[in-house]
């Protein structure tokens, strides 16, 4: 009796992946390497496990689940993954549109951040006692009689705008360079955390298959 034929499966994952309710099959999650067409198209509609609609949020999903549903049907594969061993998947809300209430809110944030912003740079200054410090140059540069000018505090105003624009790497939609934004790592330094808190925790609002 002739023993069947063990096919090697290659199985590229990708740590973070946006998916909809229903049944996740594996081409939602992996890219399969060394399979003839038929074998792909077959592989890929292999169902994972299911995301009940409107269950919005993170659920993970690691390489061994993925293994297990897929020799389950298939056993005549070796899985070899490649990439992150756990997976985060992502059922997100769906996006309205921008009303006036978005708007009136973004002004209102704009102006908290406004104000707050202000508040700290005058307390800065305040505190450190810029004004005897700038008149303290003033004397030194023998232009006492120039400091009703207010050339060195207009040129530190400047100078502060000008350093934060520089720092944060973008106004507006204008970016200063192509590097990351020290907000955007911010966020991505977020999502790490959030992922690795959703592998950890785990999650029980999905089901093995769709019914």
């Amino acid at each position: 009796m002739q023993e069947n034929k063990i096919h090697r499966l290659y199985i590229q994952l990708s740590r973070h992946n946006e998916v909809q309710a229903g049944p996740v099959r594996l081409e939602d999650v992996a890219e399969m390497y060394g399979l003839e067409p038929e074998e792909r198209k077959k592989l890929a509609a292999v169902e994972l496990l299911c995301i009940k609609k409107g269950s919005y949020g993170r659920y993970s999903l690691s390489a061994g689940e993925i293994a297990d549903r897929l020799l389950e049907k298939y056993p005549q594969y070796d899985p070899v993954f490649l990439g992150d061993p756990e997976l985060v998947l992502e059922y997100p809300h769906p996006q309205n549109r921008t009303g006036i209430r978005d708007w009136l809110w973004t002004v209102f944030v704009s102006i908290v951040i406004f104000v707050g912003s202000a508040f700290t740079i005058m307390t800065f200054i305040r505190e450190s006692d810029l004004d005897d410090l700038f008149a303290g140059i003033y004397d030194h540069l023998g232009m006492a009689n120039a400091s009703d000018m207010h050339g060195i505090e207009i040129g530190f105003a400047i100078g502060m705008g000008l350093g934060m624009l520089l720092y944060f790497n973008h106004f507006g939609r204008f970016r200063l360079q192509n590097e990351p934004t020290p907000m955007e790592m911010e966020m991505h330094q977020y999502m790490e955390d959030a992922e690795e808190t959703v592998l950890e925790t785990g999650n029980t609002k999905r089901e093995d298959e769709c019914g």
